[in-house]
């Protein structure tokens, strides 16, 4: 690829306040790292939207870092901001929030390599 030239699967989407993404996690230490899974879409048009972002963010080869912070008071893992890195653009902050899954509390008990988890996306954010 030559310098100057886009990248053919440069994405372009913008990501809503509320749009909750599947994220696999890919490497823990101080920081998450992660790919982002397709979403399922289903009558909702909101859900619509997510597997659309999803979609999007996958075809432009995206990953997530999350640099990690542990609250010992509520043993759970906490992330303020999603750092998205894609093929042919600069890393985008996103500010977020870690969600678990089956009860959607903020923040995560625990964290393992494979791991599906859910990231809220905070305020509007635009990759490209």
């Amino acid at each position: 690829m030559l310098a100057g030239c886009d990248h053919p699967n440069k994405p372009d989407v913008t990501i809503l306040p509320g749009v909750v993404l599947t994220v696999k996690v890919n490497h823990i230490g101080d920081t998450l790292i992660g790919e982002f899974l397709p979403a399922t879409s289903t009558q909702s048009i909101f859900e619509q939207v997510q597997a659309s972002v999803s979609a999007e963010l996958i075809k432009g080869k995206c990953a997530v870092g999350f640099p990690l912070t542990w609250d010992a008071k509520s043993k759970r893992h906490y992330a303020s901001v999603g750092v998205i890195s894609c093929d042919g653009i600069e890393r985008i902050e996103a500010p977020v929030t870690l969600v678990e899954s089956s009860t959607r509390m903020n923040g995560l008990p625990g964290l393992a390599l494979g791991d599906e988890i859910l990231v809220l996306f905070t305020k509007q954010t635009h990759v490209k």
